[in-house]
């Protein structure tokens, strides 16, 4: 009760005092502004490197709240870094353009619906554009035109759809559009350059790669938390290593990753699998992945020229429905497989006595259908104690993630 009554008489000492009106910004290690008028008044525009405009009086909300328009940066010819936070309303288009030495642009905390055509034109210096927490719900088309961006950060926002012309022209290196509403992806809608694209958290309920002409050059790709039940034109990920695809409604895998000759970890944990090849990897796949050419135990990975720890392959598939699971082709080959929580009906003896693990001793994995054959626990102890001693990447399966 003191808080509020301490800013209604903030508020009203403003109303009765005209003489507030003048521009409130200061210097520090970055210029200081209250609000993104004041930057109209700021006598050394001309020479800011790098502006922060946000309010000082936090229980202020009371406030107008503006639109930045190309008027208000067109005297920042040296900005460098430019923070604005809960200010704006709306931004007009080209408030960007012509700003060469720009490279941070942060707004965060606004109530920008949208981010309109032509906003970030021409920019070709920029590091980074972060957008976080703008209640942001459409990326017009050519909002993002001929620009060149290493990371653009749109999480946070109320995105339902990405545009095949949003991007036009314009290569970005690092795209996040995570917890959001994004549902569709239209053709062509990913920027030139990229490699790493996050889209976890959000409502896709498919998701196809074959109309996305630049994706090739995509290193990690994370589509954990949607809704995914199915999956294409994954072959043109030449480039992709790491796949996160948990927490989604997959029922089945066909062929999607039979040429993603680079992939390192694959994650397909927490969905409806009830069945899974390892078969495809092993034929498809080159030898960085799982030696598929090279079906040596580990004391041959020397003469080979391979070291196996400095790329350690991993697929997730625990809390799914298997109950049957054929990895006999991955046998002595160093990939961490996490299989627990799915309802097992079996137990592979041949498996069990084969020096790999003995799954059917996992957690949370039915155990008790496997007792009649479940592996004794000193074989157990004496499995883990044998790969404790050796390299820790000699865990062909991690299933359990128990301690060394």
């Amino acid at each position: 009760m003191m808080r509020l009554l301490r800013c209604i008489i903030i508020v009203l000492i403003c109303l009765v005092n005209e003489e507030v009106v003048v521009s409130v910004c200061e210097d520090s290690y970055m210029v200081k502004c209250e609000t993104i008028d004041d930057v109209l008044y700021l006598e050394e525009r001309h020479s800011v490197t790098e502006l922060l405009i946000q309010q000082k009086n936090k229980c202020n909300n009371f406030s107008v709240e503006y639109s930045l328009k190309p008027k208000h940066l067109d005297e920042l010819r040296e900005i460098q870094r430019l923070i604005i936070v809960q200010q704006l309303r709306t931004i007009s288009s080209k408030s960007f353009s012509r700003k060469f030495q720009l490279k941070y642009v942060t707004l965060y905390g606004n109530h920008v619906d949208a981010i309109r055509k032509y906003t970030f034109v021409g920019l070709t210096k920029l590091e980074e554009v972060n957008l976080r927490n703008n209640a942001l719900k459409n990326i017009q088309n050519y909002a993002f035109t001929r620009a060149k961006i290493k990371i653009v950060d749109l999480s946070h926002n109320r995105i339902t759809i990405l545009r095949s012309h949003s991007f036009y022209y314009c290569t970005v290196g690092k795209l996040a559009i995570r917890y959001n509403k994004l549902a569709i992806l239209q053709s062509d809608s990913l920027p030139n350059g990229l490699k790493f694209l996050y889209l976890d958290h959000n409502k896709l309920k498919e998701f196809s790669m074959i109309h996305q002409k630049n994706s090739s050059q995509i290193e990690e790709l994370t589509l954990s938390h949607n809704d995914i039940t199915g999956i294409e034109g994954f072959a043109v990920l030449k480039s992709l290593q790491l796949l996160d695809l948990s927490f989604n409604k997959i029922i089945s895998v066909g062929e999607e990753f039979f040429d993603l000759k680079e992939l390192l970890r694959l994650d397909l944990s927490n969905n409806n699998l009830v069945e899974f090849s390892f078969v495809a990897f092993i034929n498809n796949n080159s030898k960085r992945f799982f030696l598929d050419n090279n079906n040596k135990r580990r004391k041959d990975f020397g003469k080979l020229g391979l070291t196996p720890c400095n790329r350690d392959s991993s697929v997730f598939l625990a809390n799914n429905k298997l109950r049957r699971l054929d990895v006999k082709s991955i046998r002595n080959l160093p990939i961490e497989l996490s299989l627990r929580g799915n309802p097992w009906n079996y137990c592979d003896r041949e498996l069990m006595t084969s020096g790999t693990a003995p799954y059917c001793a996992m957690a949370n994995s039915y155990e008790e259908k496997c007792a009649k054959n479940k592996i004794s626990e000193n074989t157990f102890l004496s499995f883990r104690e044998s790969y404790s001693r050796n390299d820790k990447c000699a865990r062909l399966f991690s299933v359990n993630f128990l301690p060394l």
